[in-house]
């Protein structure tokens, strides 16, 4: 089982169907890991009646190291050459 909580921002600040003019919110989602896929639903916090579902498949492993030419960022918002 996979539960994440996640704050959004509409930088844009242009309506869309979904959302409408809802600028900040958080998404609560949960769901089945089932690799390749994780189906995700959830609903945003104090709007029962907006609820989102995701299907997202897993395309390739994580890196766990920079690139050549680029800079890692550590656990604490510093970048790190």
């Amino acid at each position: 089982m996979v539960i994440a909580t996640v704050d959004l921002e509409n930088y844009s600040g242009k309506p869309n169907a979904v959302l409408g003019l809802l600028r900040f919110y958080q998404l609560t989602l949960s769901g089945l890991a089932t690799p390749p896929v994780f189906t995700l639903s959830g609903q945003v916090s104090g709007q029962p009646q907006r609820i989102m579902s995701l299907e997202l498949t897993k395309i390739g492993d994580l890196v766990d190291q920079p690139l050549a030419g680029s800079s890692a960022v550590d656990n604490v918002g510093g970048v790190t050459a």
